[in-house]
């Protein structure tokens, strides 16, 4: 059954889980779960309005190399339901890392990309995004999507810059509320900032 808002509801006898769409590639139209009956929902998943304005973004922008999204690595921070990560996997990234503090939305993003059998292609990280680990990899894409209410997105951005491997080639995009104060890195250039709803969305670089 279909609701007219974001998310959509499927019903099997008395059980449901809430669900968003992939939007585009080669996974168009399956869906994203985003909340299962009995759990509790810690986070607020990106609609796919947002998400595909975000992925028209990186496509046709001037200050983004063409195809970027072609085999890129990308890491996906804060990732909730985990789905910007799984439409940069339908949209032909070659990996993604989703990282999360909470290991229920881990394994929630586990789920989803299980339904698409793109464990190859995942690596999942349980982790406090204002402290992360060393990777091995080096990212061609950045995506931060932390809770509206906790104001991290600058500790966000300061930690990548001290330990995440990044490719000469990269950008890193910052969803957050348009009245969220962020304090950019010094070394770090905003490229474009769009706002849908009440929702900004900054792109930008470190130098």
């Amino acid at each position: 059954m279909k609701f007219k808002s974001r998310y959509y509801i499927l019903f099997f006898g008395k059980y449901f889980f809430t669900y968003m769409r992939i939007t585009t590639g080669k996974y168009k139209n399956k869906p994203i779960i985003t909340q299962l009956k009995g759990t509790e929902v810690k986070y607020r998943p990106t609609t796919e309005k947002t998400r595909m304005a975000v992925f028209n973004l990186i496509a046709h922008s001037k200050f983004v190399e063409p195809d970027l999204i072609k085999d890129a690595l990308v890491a996906d921070i804060c990732c909730g339901s985990g789905a910007f990560g799984i439409e940069a996997l339908s949209r032909g990234a070659a990996k993604v890392y989703f990282i999360d503090r909470d290991y229920a939305q881990i394994k929630l993003a586990k789920t989803n990309i299980a339904h698409l059998k793109e464990e190859q292609n995942s690596v999942f990280i349980t982790s406090d995004a204002t402290n992360l680990m060393p990777l091995p990899d080096k990212f061609n894409i950045v995506y931060i999507d932390p809770p509206y209410t906790a104001e991290i997105a600058s500790k966000i951005l300061a930690s990548i810059e001290k330990t995440l491997p990044l490719h000469d080639n990269h950008i890193v995009i910052i969803e957050a509320l348009i009245r969220e104060p962020i304090t950019l890195p010094d070394n770090f250039t905003a490229l474009d900032q769009r706002e849908y709803g009440r929702t900004k969305v900054i792109m930008g670089r470190f130098n």
